[in-house]
């Protein structure tokens, strides 16, 4: 399949420090598990390599937008930080009715447009709390095998 990797960028940026260490590890062994499941992701952070070559917004949302409408589903990071540029990515897969699948944490409050999202395309919620990675990588796979097996149409 084709994934499209929605997570917060600029927010974890630091002059000084470059690329939260912490977010890095963890969207790589993400990123790392699905390819080795045979999944091609796109995901901006590699693109700009993790911040060292920053696009301009001229150049990054075109190609962004493009990429996500190419992909057969967009995995979406919703544990803090939110970010914007990620609220914006889901509206884009909604409005194409991508299947959605929402990396979310139990403690935190979205808003009903998140919750609502389920109303137009397929939404599959992965609950990360933190820590290892481990559960995580093995509840996505799980998550990006269920829908490559339903492949159903939303509505």
């Amino acid at each position: 399949m084709k994934i499209f990797f929605a997570a917060p960028f600029t927010s974890l940026l630091s002059a000084n420090l470059g690329f939260s260490s912490y977010h890095q590890q963890l969207f790589e062994a993400v990123l790392n598990a699905l390819t080795a499941s045979g999944h091609r992701v796109f995901s901006a952070h590699v693109r700009e390599e993790w911040g060292k070559k920053l696009l301009t917004a001229e150049q990054l949302v075109p190609d962004d937008y493009k990429a996500l409408l190419d992909a057969d589903l967009v995995l979406t990071h919703l544990v803090e930080p939110i970010s914007q540029g990620v609220l914006i990515e889901l509206g884009w897969a909604s409005a194409h009715r991508k299947p959605i699948v929402l990396i979310t944490k139990s403690a935190e409050s979205y808003s009903p447009m998140i919750y609502g999202l389920r109303m137009l395309t397929n939404v599959w919620p992965v609950n990360f709390e933190g820590g290892a990675f481990g559960s995580l990588i093995a509840d996505l796979n799980e998550a990006v095998k269920r829908i490559a097996s339903e492949r159903r149409s939303p509505l």
